[in-house]
């Protein structure tokens, strides 16, 4: 068992090492794509490190801003949630659906304040017949 999970790491090694590499020159998409990483295997404080590295290249980044949304809102912390959800509708259309998708679930179901979730579904379903 023990030598299967050398075995895993070494593998993930010889992975990762062209995108740490690579991301020693600052990419914000290679750090974004490092910060999936860690996302994905639930390291959320490296992946968070990671996306914020990408912002401090990046500020505008709309998707960066919406994944770290939702790690935020899958810590409950709603407030940091909320702050980089609306970073996201600022930039890119294919991510604004998504990021009021999830201000309307945060708000709604989580905060209880259906003020501001139904001030979201508006903007949702404005979004929905403009398309």
């Amino acid at each position: 068992m023990k030598i299967k999970k050398i075995i895993t790491l070494l593998l993930l090694l010889i992975i990762l090492f062209p995108f740490l590499l690579y991301a020693q020159n600052k990419k914000p998409k290679t750090l974004e794509v490092i910060g999936y990483y860690f996302y994905s295997i639930g390291d959320f404080s490296e992946a968070i490190k990671e996306y914020k590295k990408a912002l401090e290249i990046d500020p505008n980044n709309s998707k960066i801003h919406y994944n770290l949304g939702v790690i935020y809102a899958e810590n409950h912390d709603y407030n940091s949630a909320i702050k980089e959800l609306k970073e996201a509708l600022n930039g890119d259309c294919s991510i604004k659906k998504d990021a009021l998708y999830n201000l309307i679930i945060i708000y709604g179901k989580y905060l209880k304040n259906t003020d501001m979730a139904n001030f979201y579904y508006e903007k949702f379903n404005q979004m929905k017949i403009t398309e």
